[in-house]
C-alpha cells in the first residue's frame, strides 16, 4: 500500500522496516497551540497583524478575522516584530 510522503507516514514506513525512531519536535506557534490541548481543527487561516507605522497601516488581515468568524474558527494571530515595544494599535 503507498501511502503520501509526510511525517507521519515516514515514521509508520521506518517502524514496518524495524528501524528505530525518535521525534524531536520543533518550537512553533502551532505546535503550543496543539500542545494547550487547543483543537487546531477549529481554527481558521492563521493571520499577522504587521508593526504599524506613521504611514503604514494595512487592513488586511481583518476580512481574514472576519471570514473565519463567519465560519465559527478561532483566528491565531501572529504579531509583527516589535509589536509590543512599540504604541498598540487599538
Amino acid at each position: 500500500m503507498r501511502r503520501a510522503t509526510t511525517h507521519t507516514d515516514l515514521v509508520v514506513r521506518a517502524k514496518e522496516l524495524g528501524v528505530e525512531v525518535k521525534v524531536i519536535h520543533n518550537a512553533s506557534v502551532m505546535n503550543a497551540v496543539g500542545i494547550c490541548g487547543l483543537q487546531l481543527y477549529r481554527y481558521g487561516e492563521t493571520i499577522s497583524i504587521p508593526f504599524f507605522t506613521d504611514t503604514w497601516k494595512p487592513d488586511s488581515f481583518y476580512e481574514k478575522i472576519q471570514r473565519n468568524r463567519e465560519l465559527g474558527l478561532h483566528t491565531l494571530c501572529l504579531l509583527g516584530e516589535n509589536f509590543f515595544s512599540h504604541t498598540p494599535i487599538f
